[in-house]
């Protein structure tokens, strides 16, 4: 059964401006942001990604959520849009939702907060074995060229759970 997906801004933008959201779409039934993760993403039409997420949205491919107003995420030091993110999730069947998210202190809130977690490059590998994407390290070889900053022993562990 595919699964929900609640996205954080920063995987958001980095498989939008590398024109990799039908991976996004493949892995799951709903792709959802919060209308903080949204302005985080799009408040610039200008900003890498944004037109290809304002398309999406257009096409029905992602759905746009209210915000919930909960504490749970406390005082923690979070971007707004992790902490958005975060909120939603919590509002969601743990069986069928997945955070994504790559900000370590965001995913360790999370994980504490009992949500299942996945980064952007761990959900490369699960598409790998949907037969989604035929091979992880050119995707995230033209992550790094964009910008997106991956540390190398997560690059590594990714590799190597993909059997590349």
């Amino acid at each position: 059964m595919k699964r929900l997906i609640v996205t954080d801004t920063g995987p958001l933008i980095i498989y939008a401006r590398t024109g990799n959201l039908p991976v996004l779409r493949g892995v799951a039934d709903c792709i959802v942001l919060t209308q903080t993760v949204l302005h985080e993403c799009t408040r610039n039409a200008w900003q890498p990604g944004a037109a290809a997420i304002l398309e999406a949205l257009a096409q029905g491919h992602l759905t746009v959520v209210p915000d919930v107003a909960t504490d749970a995420t406390g005082k923690a030091s979070l971007a707004p849009g992790e902490k958005s993110a975060i909120n939603y999730a919590l509002t969601q069947d743990p069986q069928h939702c997945r955070l994504l998210m790559d900000a370590v202190r965001g995913r360790a809130v999370a994980r504490h907060l009992g949500l299942g977690v996945i980064g952007s490059a761990g959900l490369l590998v699960v598409a790998k074995k949907m037969g989604l994407v035929a091979q992880v390290k050119p995707v995230i070889e033209s992550w790094q060229q964009s910008g997106y900053w991956i540390d190398k022993a997560v690059v590594n562990s990714v590799l190597q759970a993909a059997t590349e």
